[in-house]
């Protein structure tokens, strides 16, 4: 058994389970194998659409995990009901918040802009920022004594 069909198995009650993954209506057991081609079906999901390698170990995707195979699980009994759906949407939305915190994208608040280069000139470092305000005169050192 699998880390994740164990979580899975941990999570999830028995009886649920036997009715998600036996065709037999009297069963009393987990098909395991049913259970672990559900955990192989979310894990390749996972990694498919988030671009992230599945870690049992990492709580978060062990959580969006155990969504999955309880999806796949319900989709191969063919259920179509709003809860399946909700938990489909659910699973893909977590698999999709996870691509996107793998490709953030940059954005700032500046105000600079490029300026295009010029040969043979110096950059042009200070056209934005004044060291002078204008009608600001220079106080002599002698000046400030005399005040004092």
């Amino acid at each position: 058994m699998s880390v994740l069909g164990t979580a899975v198995i941990t999570r999830i009650g028995a009886q649920r389970l036997v009715e998600l993954t036996q065709e037999d209506g009297t069963a009393v057991i987990v098909d395991t194998d049913v259970l672990e081609a559900a955990c192989d079906d979310a894990t390749g999901d996972f990694q498919r659409m988030s671009g992230v390698i599945a870690d049992t170990g990492n709580s978060s995707h062990l959580s969006i995990l155990v969504q999955g195979v309880i999806f796949f699980l319900e989709d191969y009994k063919s259920r179509d009901s709003g809860m399946m759906t909700g938990r489909g949407k659910r699973f893909y939305g977590a698999l999709k918040g996870l691509q996107d915190m793998r490709y953030m994208l940059s954005d700032t608040n500046s105000t600079l802009v490029p300026t295009p280069e010029k040969t043979n000139a110096r950059p042009d470092f200070d056209r934005g920022s004044k060291v002078w305000s204008a009608g600001r005169r220079t106080i002599k050192i002698s000046e400030i004594a005399e005040d004092e």
